[in-house]
């Protein structure tokens, strides 16, 4: 079960940041819009936030990569669980 728990998870990520960039272009009737945007911005903090501890705290012991940097703003806390060999 564990093996399909990652990839499973950043597949429903995708459809949400997905979602949230459709909103951008077709906004979505009455307030569903604004609950959009907010959740946009919030996982967009939440996420920087993460890469920003990453790189500050982890600074000496591991270099990302662009790819890693990405992967860790979209997927947030799932590509964290991957490279955890990295970081500990």
């Amino acid at each position: 079960m564990a093996s399909y728990f990652i990839p499973l998870a950043k597949i429903l990520m995708g459809l949400i940041w997905g979602l949230l960039i459709i909103n951008l272009a077709l906004p979505f009737p009455g307030q569903l819009a604004n609950a959009a945007y907010f959740l946009l911005v919030f996982i967009c903090i939440v996420h920087l936030i993460q890469l920003l501890i990453i790189k500050i705290v982890f600074a000496k012991k591991v270099q990302l990569d662009t790819k890693e940097t990405l992967s860790i703003f979209f997927f947030g806390a799932f590509k964290l669980w991957q490279i955890k060999t990295k970081l500990f």
